[in-house]
């Protein structure tokens, strides 16, 4: 479990540094540092809706053999 944690955490702090330099962020600046919670609040939502559809396939799908 703790390997499954250490890996999510690099992966959210390598997605936030993709989010920073596509996006040229001045974090000295209020209106970037809002700019980036919003570009990187939106990547998370789309993670969680897509972890959502996998999963509601995933519970569709026929297991059992028939």
């Amino acid at each position: 479990m703790k390997k499954i944690l250490i890996v999510a955490a690099i992966i959210i702090l390598i997605a936030g540094t993709i989010i920073i330099s596509n996006g040229h962020y001045d974090f000295n600046r209020k209106a970037d540092v809002l700019s980036f919670l919003k570009a990187y609040g939106t990547w998370m939502g789309n993670i969680a809706k897509n972890v959502g559809d996998i999963t509601a396939y995933a519970i569709k799908k026929p297991w059992l053999p028939q």
